[in-house]
């Protein structure tokens, strides 16, 4: 089943095409790898994908819809990691307020939070940090939650910018584990990153930007 489905897709920025054309689908149970050098269009890819950035043209459906006309439809069945930082509000709460909270926006039922919310942080090893300051956590512990937050309430889709690079070697093998385990569950992923020998070891296939 394609899950996610770009046809044509659009976009350039102050005159500058970063690409044009692009169509690619992704089935239940496959990882795309997104590469290309700073500046090629990977993360403003990603976040057209998500429904976040609107194309010059083109279409976007993730499970069936457009998430330009049902945002809130998709936000239940997508998964969705930036790369930029939290922000300094969500740099206030504890990991497991700020799982809460984007569980909420998710449409998850209020009794059903904090379950959800404690598995992702176990997930990632964050679990005896649920109510630590999210401010006092390390760089890459920070980069964990952003991932669990991404997965917490069990999409179809996930779309991943840049989650390896802030993270150490054994960090990175774990979360290439946990992102196969998601790909054994028939989930669709797209992960942009720079680490190309890190990402094609996972994906089914590539997609390369500014080529």
């Amino acid at each position: 089943m394609k899950l996610i489905e770009v046809e044509g897709l659009a976009k350039s920025i102050k005159g500058r095409v970063l690409f044009r054309d692009l169509t690619f689908r992704v089935e239940g149970g496959r990882i795309l790898g997104v590469i290309g050098p700073n500046g090629s269009g990977k993360s403003l890819l990603l976040a057209t994908i998500a429904g976040i950035t609107r194309p010059d043209a083109g279409s976007v459906l993730i499970c069936g819809i457009d998430p330009f006309r049902r945002w809130g439809d998709v936000l239940k069945l997508m998964g969705y990691q930036p790369q930029n930082e939290l922000s300094p509000e969500a740099m206030e709460l504890t990991p497991l307020e700020y799982l809460r909270y984007l569980l909420s926006r998710c449409g998850v039922k209020r009794r059903e939070r904090k379950e959800l919310a404690s598995a992702a942080l176990k997930l990632f090893d964050l679990d005896g940090l649920e109510r630590v300051r999210i401010g006092e956590l390390s760089v890459g512990q920070r980069a964990k939650l952003r991932i669990a937050g991404a997965i917490a309430h069990n999409p179809q889709v996930v779309i991943f910018d840049e989650p390896l690079a802030p993270l150490d070697p054994k960090g990175r093998e774990e979360l290439k584990r946990i992102l196969l385990e998601l790909r054994s569950m028939g989930k669709s992923i797209v992960i942009a990153s720079n680490l190309v020998d890190d990402l094609e070891a996972i994906s089914d296939e590539t997609l390369e930007m500014g080529g």
